[in-house]
């Protein structure tokens, strides 16, 4: 068994540091001091791990040195 292609999806939808300051207290230095973190990707409403994971298929198919069919 081969890897023959290999395809990513991140949601385009992003959350910020300052979103945690409400909710937790902790300012948007902290966290990126303490993690380098300073944005995260956040799925949509209309997706779950299976509707991202066949995006990143879609994303590999024209990687391949084959003809998927």
């Amino acid at each position: 068994m081969y890897i023959n292609s290999m395809g990513a999806y991140v949601p385009k939808e992003r959350v910020t540091n300052e979103s945690f300051e409400a909710i937790n207290g902790l300012t948007p230095d902290w966290i990126y001091q303490r993690t380098g973190i300073q944005t995260r990707s956040k799925a949509a409403d209309d997706e779950n791990a299976d509707t991202m994971a066949l995006e990143a298929i879609v994303n590999a198919i024209p990687g391949l040195p084959y003809d998927i069919k």
